[in-house]
């Protein structure tokens, strides 16, 4: 099958020993680390931006760019702020389209997650951390082995913490957090030439959305909401090779549920009572499920010097979205979403040419089927007259087509040079075509709305030495039909979502390069291992055709991150370096570059056990991150046992 290595773009692998270095909690976190154009407020999920394109935080995943995979099967939105880092063995990174093989959601690229698996033998972990603002965090694993032919793995743990301090405005009221994570996998080797994998993941985040008044956070704001996520997913991975290193099948088989509520009290002041109109509450519970499948072939055909790789599958996915439950006080604004449900029918080809293991060309397409169908939000009874006008039945239906072609050349075991052109797709979700209400306006809906589509160019090299590996891509990428959000009234307020009449084009260079510098430091007889990696882009053109800036994206990043090992001791710093962006498109107000450092360091003891402790914002930036300040100066500590 074909390798990461041979395709003709850059995928960023993050390895196991990479995530541990990082001592961050979720796999998005972890990604801030390391990866470039990754952005997040302080107390809300991870934000992904690849080739210029945001994947948001909503549940409604259909009008993401970018696309989340746990194991190679579409995860539920917002999963990077929930998936725990300790249950992780690496994360691909694949910075460029890929609709022509996933669909819409992959027009920006994709991460996708990779979770540790059982193998070898019986083994645990047991794990305790504490640190500032009452933070704590417990988990524990599990893995191995039964009758050599099943193999396990379990994790779960829990983190809070409390109301949280910034440099600039203080105590952040109403910050606090907690989170829950349980997931697993069985793997089945039914015979030499098939096995079964069944995994699932269950993760339960708890936040508030503070908010700045003036030149401080209130103790009492009652415009605050309490957020409550639930994110629970279950897979299957059945593989068959009918033809050792020739013919392949794989059916796969998911389902997402990710529940979204919140409400404007905390959850513990409105004890089991969420519909008590006399406390001024509101509850709001959005349910999203995905249930999807699909087969694949994968055919092997090696012709003398040529060896030929084909993929071929069926994708087929269901969609659904509603509005649960409501409750409502006239003290509150509230949240309203029309309910959907989308099917999604998918053949795709891939076709991958190697020549004389010098020159690889990929080639492929995907038929993209989308019927939508309209629904009243099960609150519909709820509302006014007037609201109820709003929702209307009805259905959509989108047909697409998505090439892409690639080439490497390789004119030395050193040297990789690669080119690539893709194209992407989003369809519009169906908030954006019916409207919706917001806690601070209303958005007429726009049943003529079109997908976003783009195109993207890239050429890049690698080159591969014993201590050194350096990579570097020139990307242009072309944005048509861009959704925006444009003012239809001011008092109220009053928004609604038309296609973009101006192109958006991004252009950058994105880089990077790991220095492995042991076998150096020990030729000069210093017992010391260290590794230095750094990622870097710079963001040429961020703009559409009048010349105004994509907001949120920082004219250039440096994310260095030093490792050092020696006997029985680890150190890791991280260093961000990010210059100016832009805050706000309509006023052109921008934020100012910062510079940002973690450090941490571990000592392993009595064989078994781990000790570490870590600082984070060690130079204390106070900038704005999406409209929120940095938490000050933090602490961490932990032991960890394994057996």
């Amino acid at each position: 099958m074909t390798k990461t290595k041979d395709l003709p773009v850059n995928v960023e692998i993050i390895n196991r020993e990479d995530i541990e270095n990082a001592s961050q909690v979720t796999a998005g976190e972890v990604l801030l680390n390391t990866l470039t154009n990754m952005t997040s407020k302080e107390n809300t999920p991870i934000q992904a931006a690849q080739n210029g394109f945001f994947k948001g935080s909503s549940g409604d995943a259909s009008s993401d760019p970018i696309l989340v995979l746990i194991d190679g099967r579409k995860a539920g939105t917002g999963v990077l702020s929930f998936f725990p880092s300790e249950a992780i063995e690496r994360i691909e990174v694949l910075k460029g389209p890929a609709s022509a093989v996933y669909g819409s959601n992959a027009m920006g690229g994709v991460i996708n997650i990779i979770t540790k698996k059982g193998s070898g033998l019986n083994a645990a972990s047991y794990s305790a951390e504490l640190g500032s603002f009452n933070y704590r965090k417990f988990g524990a694993t599990t893995s191995g082995t039964i009758n050599n032919f099943i193999s396990y793995f379990m994790s779960g743990s829990y983190y809070s913490q409390g109301d949280h301090t910034t440099i600039q405005y203080g105590k952040a009221y109403s910050s606090a957090k907690d989170m829950l994570n349980l997931m697993g996998s069985l793997i089945v080797d039914i015979s030499e030439n098939q096995n079964l994998k069944i995994g699932y993941n269950i993760s339960d985040l708890d936040y508030q959305s503070p908010r700045v008044r003036g030149d401080k956070y209130p103790e009492q704001d009652l415009s605050r909401l309490t957020y409550d996520k639930l994110l629970i997913g279950v897979d299957f991975d059945y593989d068959l090779t009918l033809i050792k290193d020739r013919l392949d099948l794989r059916v796969l088989g998911f389902y997402n549920r990710y529940e979204y509520l919140f409400d404007a009290k905390r959850r513990d002041d409105l004890a089991d009572n969420f519909y008590d109109s006399n406390k001024n509450t509101y509850w709001k519970d959005y349910i999203y499920e995905t249930t999807g499948a699909e087969t694949s072939v994968f055919y092997s055909l090696p012709l003398g010097i040529v060896k030929n790789d084909v993929v071929a599958g069926y994708s087929f996915e269901k969609f659904e979205s509603d509005t649960a439950k409501y409750v409502y006080s006239s003290e509150y604004s509230v949240w309203d979403k029309p309910g959907n449900i989308r099917y999604n029918h998918s053949p795709y080809v891939q076709d991958t040419v190697n020549i004389m293991d010098d020159i690889t060309l990929v080639l492929g397409a995907r038929y993209d089927y989308y019927d939508m169908k309209f629904k009243k939000p099960e609150n519909f009874k709820y509302m006014s007259a007037t609201d109820q006008a709003k929702y209307k039945s009805g259905k959509e239906t989108y047909k697409h087509l998505t090439p892409r072609v690639g080439v490497s050349y390789s004119p030395m075991d050193i040297l990789k040079v690669r080119a690539h052109y893709g194209e992407g797709i989003v369809v519009p979700s169906a908030s954006r075509l019916l409207g919706f209400e917001s806690p601070s306006a209303t958005y007429q809906g726009n049943p003529g709305l079109d997908p976003e589509t783009s195109r993207s160019y890239e050429t890049g090299f690698n080159i591969s030495l014993p201590m050194v590996d350096f990579v570097l891509d020139y990307k242009y990428v072309n944005y048509k039909n861009k959704f925006v959000k444009i003012k239809i009234n001011s008092s109220p307020k009053v928004y609604k979502y038309i296609n973009s009449d101006n192109d958006y084009n991004y252009q950058c260079l994105d880089g990077g390069v790991v220095l492995r510098l042991g076998k150096y430091l020990r030729s000069m007889g210093i017992p010391v291992a260290a590794k230095l990696s750094s990622n870097f882009i710079y963001n040429l053109k961020y703009e559409d055709s009048e010349g105004v800036k994509i907001q949120d994206i920082n004219q250039y990043e440096i994310k260095n991150n030093l490792n050092v090992n020696f006997m029985n001791f680890s150190f890791n710093v991280s260093y961000q370096h990010a210059g100016e962006a832009v805050g706000d498109s309509e006023t052109g107000e921008k934020r100012d570059p910062y510079n940002y450092i973690d450090a941490n360091m571990k000592v392993y003891f009595l064989d078994n056990y781990e000790f570490f402790a870590a600082v984070y914002n060690l130079t204390e930036v106070e900038e704005f991150v999406l409209e929120d300040p940095m938490m000050e100066r933090h602490y961490k500590v932990g032991l960890k046992a394994s057996f």
